[in-house]
């Protein structure tokens, strides 16, 4: 998940207008989902999401995600 926000910038380069967008990010959380068990007895519904889990590392205990 990211949260932040959108900056546009321009310039002019020789004449042209020129001008970006550029994502200001506040935080990024990764997030890595849980092992599934390869059991037939349940479907997968395609919901990756459902059982995931934040990543170590980050805001939450003072260290970089990476």
């Amino acid at each position: 998940m990211v949260e932040g926000r959108l900056r546009t910038e321009t310039w002019n380069n020789e004449g042209t207008s020129r001008s970006q967008l550029i994502l200001v990010c506040d935080s990024v959380q990764f997030i890595v989902p849980e092992p599934r068990s390869q059991s037939p007895s349940k479907p997968n519904d395609g919901d990756e999401h459902e059982h995931a889990t934040p990543a170590v590392g980050g805001e939450a205990d003072g260290t970089p995600p990476f």
